[in-house]
């Protein structure tokens, strides 16, 4: 019934009380009728007729998505979500569900884990919320393997940023990471952390990366230590690990600021 009135003044959609109204029909539907089908409708025809640059579209393409994962869409879902991100009353919500979803596409399940980007880039997520999906890509390189997986940061005052790549817990144990790091404009430090099932985060110490210069990195799991209690006598639980992180923390040890792109080759997680 309330998809059917929409529809039927749909022509008088804009900004507004009524466009407002409307979301709060939507978002009652599906709480009361528990089907999203209802209030799909009403998102999909606001949506129809809000003009593009309308900051509402954003609001009404995240509950849109939320409502089509629960119908089992996660793709259109996701459309839903791309659109969002173009709004920044709804950019970093979208951005954080946009990952969700891909963290359950992507997670890792089985070991050793090899990466030479020659096919994309694998399993890794572009961290959330800030930034954009095409912040990280495949490119050609002077690489060890020709091609590099790049990410695009932006070294801000007291900020860190960070990609991440969801393992399965029940699936795996990693013991071990090896991969190379290049920094195309400044210096660069990072950290490697793994999560656990507990929410503990395991943290390597801060690796420095010279610009123009490929970086060996080599880490054994069991080296990594609290991230919240580095004193704490523990070692990280490998078979308890369910995210990967590789964190660029340059802000906080050096005074260079702006745009950096930073390149992966030759992982191997086992």
């Amino acid at each position: 019934m309330l998809a059917g009135l929409l529809l039927a003044g749909a022509g008088a959609l804009a900004s507004g009380p009524e466009m407002w109204a409307s979301l709060y029909d939507a978002r009652l539907a599906a709480a009361m009728d528990r089907d999203p089908s209802a209030a799909i409708d009403i998102y999909e025809t606001g949506l129809a007729f809000l003009p593009d640059d309308d900051p509402i579209r954003g609001e009404v393409s995240y509950w849109l998505a939320r409502e089509r994962v629960m119908q089992g869409q996660p793709e259109r879902a996701r459309a839903a979500l791309l659109e969002a991100t173009n709004h920044p009353g709804t950019h970093d919500h979208a951005r954080s569900f946009i990952a969700e979803l891909d963290r359950a596409a992507l997670e890792v399940t089985a070991l050793p884990l090899s990466l030479d980007f020659s096919e994309g880039t694998g399993p890794w997520i572009r961290g959330w919320p800030q930034g954009d999906l095409d912040d990280l890509r495949t490119v050609e390189a002077d690489a060890p393997g020709g091609m590099a997986l790049a990410w695009q940061v932006e070294v801000t005052p007291g900020r860190d940023d960070f990609i991440a790549m969801p393992l399965s817990p029940d699936a795996i144990a990693p013991t071990r990471l090896q991969l190379f790091v290049w920094s195309a404009e400044q210096p660069t430090w990072l950290r490697i952390l793994f999560h656990d099932t507990q929410g503990r985060r395991w943290t390597s110490p801060v690796i420095e990366v010279p610009p123009l210069d490929w970086t060996a990195v080599d880490l054994t799991v069991a080296e990594l230590i609290r991230a919240d209690a580095p004193f704490a006598r523990e070692t990280p639980p490998t078979g308890e690990l369910v995210m990967l992180e590789l964190r660029d923390v340059t802000a906080f040890h050096s005074e260079v600021r702006g745009p950096n792109e930073l390149l992966f080759d030759d992982l191997l997680l086992r």
